[in-house]
């Protein structure tokens, strides 16, 4: 623990109290752990609200105030900064209660050393980490079962609409008297019956697929792909998409030939995933655009557009498996809350990444970033 730079705040009313502190943190740590000093409740507040701080030692007493104040305002079951209690008084009482409270250590000053100190930071630091861990994992685990809950919410529906679809058109044309349904009618129900059971299939190849990659089945068949003519190819599948909601396709490349070393049907889902996206929360009249670019790390293709965007929790919510941040039912029930996290994993088995940013009321622009292997060199003499 010695080697880990610290930063370590002493709240202190006393200068003479708060310097000698200080000084024992020094001794402590050889040098690695820095300490501020701060002489006010006030201050205090502020250094800790400051999240600069890996640990603090709040004296009892501060002026009129007290220590105690802190404790309970930087709870630590909400991730606080770890509070070590001192004082100059033993008092049973209230060192229970500035532990009951949540400090995670109380010193009394009068037997304060340097070995003391060193032996209680290094405790509270790392049992403060521990719970960070806990408290973390806690709230993924949390997500992951809402984003699920919501997601079998949404597959109730979408399974048993199709389903329901093609019983009641086949139902109807089988039960109907021989001779008494006229060929349009019986065209178009077929016609029904073939939209949904193609629906079905896609929500089903969609799960399949993510349990294929998560279990790492799902092997890559790469060859060298015209990336910009693959775009182009996905633009116009998704055009008709696109004008249904009055939202324009664009693209832009700025190379030419054979670019990238990619499975081309896991790069057409992932197009075919991002774009869906961003027509479906784009806003009528606005633009989706497709942009490729060349720079030191590898090739970029990014997907973005002008839609609803996504605050910071939402983006988290949105990339978790089944996680669906839209409230409304019908853009809800058009997608199964998968998309991002299977061009994720489509990206991570290329050796690439996936990075979205996102500003709520402004949109989203999505960041697929192949890594140099996967470019020719014709195309890096190309951007050159």
């Amino acid at each position: 623990m010695l080697n880990t730079r610290l930063n370590c705040a002493i709240i202190d009313d006393d200068p003479q109290d708060a310097r000698l502190v200080a000084r024992y943190i020094d001794k402590a740590s050889t040098g690695m752990w820095r300490a501020d000093c701060f002489h006010t409740l006030d201050e205090g507040k502020d250094a800790l609200a400051s999240a600069e701080f890996d640990v603090a030692l709040v004296d009892l007493h501060l002026g009129p105030d007290s220590g105690i104040q802190l404790v309970k305002e930087f709870d630590r079951k909400r991730g606080g900064t770890p509070i070590i209690m001192m004082s100059g008084a033993a008092d049973v009482d209230i060192e229970d209660t500035a532990l009951t409270l949540g400090a995670y250590d109380f010193l009394s000053k009068d037997n304060l050393d340097a070995r003391t100190l060193r032996r209680a930071v290094n405790h509270v630091y790392s049992a403060h980490a521990i719970e960070e861990a806990l408290r973390r994992s806690a709230e993924l685990a949390q997500t992951s079962n809402e984003a699920k809950s919501s997601f079998m919410a949404c597959m109730s529906h979408d399974l048993r609409t199709p389903l329901n679809a093609i019983i009641g058109f086949s139902d109807a044309l089988l039960m109907a008297p021989e001779g008494t349904i006229r060929e349009e009618v019986v065209r178009e129900y077929s016609g029904y019956i073939n939209q949904s059971g193609k629906h079905l299939l896609e929500i089903i190849n969609t799960i399949l697929d993510l349990s294929k990659i998560e279990q790492q089945e799902f092997e890559l068949q790469k060859e060298w792909v015209d990336i910009s003519e693959l775009i182009e190819l996905q633009l116009a599948v998704l055009r008709p998409v696109a004008e249904n909601r009055n939202v324009t396709l664009n693209a832009m490349f700025r190379h030419n030939g054979e670019l990238l070393l990619v499975d081309a049907r896991a790069m057409r889902q992932m197009l075919t995933n991002l774009l869906s996206n961003a027509i479906k929360f784009n806003q009528s009249g606005k633009n989706v655009m497709v942009s490729t670019s060349l720079n030191n790390s590898g090739l970029e293709v990014r997907v973005s557009d002008e839609g609803c965007g996504m605050t910071g929790p939402e983006l988290k919510l949105a990339m978790m498996p089944f996680g669906q941040v839209t409230n409304d039912p019908l853009l809800a029930r058009q997608g199964t809350g998968l998309g991002l996290t299977i061009v994720q994993s489509l990206m991570e088995q290329h050796g690439g990444e996936l990075t979205i940013d996102s500003r709520k009321g402004v949109g989203t622009s999505a960041r697929m970033l192949f890594p140099s292997s996967c470019v020719s060199d014709d195309a890096i003499k190309v951007q050159a």
